[in-house]
């Protein structure tokens, strides 16, 4: 009787998987990086809030969940945003 173990990721895999999760990394914190500089020069210079400024005071993020709601199951009646709006009337 023959087992047959786990599958092991090879060497280059393995590489591979580590470049792309430090690539990952590093955007992330340059992306927070220039989210902090923009945000403190703008406060700093026209007492703005530069987060609330781009991103729409937080709509972009309440669109993309609504949109994503409906895009889950799109048919009518049978939506997470319908039953939502259901359960509430």
């Amino acid at each position: 009787m023959q087992r047959y173990g786990r599958p092991r990721l090879g060497s280059f895999t393995r590489i591979l998987f580590v470049i792309v999760l430090a690539l990952v990394l590093f955007y992330g914190l340059f992306v927070w990086l220039d989210w902090s500089v923009h945000q403190t020069m703008y406060e700093n210079k026209a007492g703005i809030d530069w987060f609330e400024t781009v991103f729409y005071r937080g709509y972009t993020f309440v669109v993309a969940a609504l949109l994503s709601l409906l895009v889950i199951n799109p048919r009518i009646g049978r939506s997470d945003l319908w039953e939502a709006y259901s359960a509430t009337h």
